[in-house]
């Protein structure tokens, strides 16, 4: 192969050197620059922006389910304090273990289901307790406990109002 000889530029200039490169590099960088810069600018912008539109329809979200939930509390709370001042549960508690009891656990029983049926939340988890912990009855139809240990239970006996606790286990489920 023959060696290649380089031609050099007849006023001796080189490339770099070269005011045609020159104006070509700062005619690139007038374009180049406000273009990079609009477009992070374009970005920083949108980002944020879905950032802040993601933020508030979380926020929108979130209150959507805390009034679900305060709801079903309240549906919750209404129904048992109904369930427990009503005459025949009140009746069932004073003759619960007599022999000549006049609500037998089955109509119990039916009202607790019934006010599972009309809250209609996917729990069955109306309990009739004695002040003493030890339950009497449970919707759920398992394995009756002692409930006096229960932080909610300890409040509600305490307060003389109603108590929500954090997701527990049951105790019929712990023995079971």
């Amino acid at each position: 192969m023959a060696k290649e000889k380089k031609v050099k530029n007849p006023a001796g200039i080189s490339f770099k050197d070269s005011i045609k490169t020159k104006l070509i590099t700062v005619m690139l960088l007038v374009a180049a620059i406000p273009l990079i810069v609009a477009v992070i600018v374009s970005y920083i912008t949108s980002t944020t922006k879905a950032k802040n539109d993601a933020i508030d329809v979380l926020e929108a979200r979130g209150k959507y389910v805390e009034a679900k939930f305060s709801e079903i509390v309240s549906q919750n709370i209404i129904a048992l304090q109904t369930f427990a001042g009503a005459p025949s549960t009140i009746t069932y508690l004073q003759t619960y273990n007599s022999p000549d009891a006049p609500i037998p656990t089955e109509v119990v029983l039916a009202q607790m289901d019934a006010i599972n049926t009309n809250i209609d939340d996917g729990n069955v988890s109306v309990i009739l307790s004695l002040a003493s912990g030890e339950q009497l009855i449970r919707a759920d139809r398992n394995a009756l406990a002692n409930i006096a240990d229960r932080a909610y239970f300890q409040q509600a006996v305490s307060t003389k109002k109603p108590a929500v606790s954090d997701i527990v286990v049951s105790k019929s489920a712990e023995t079971g």
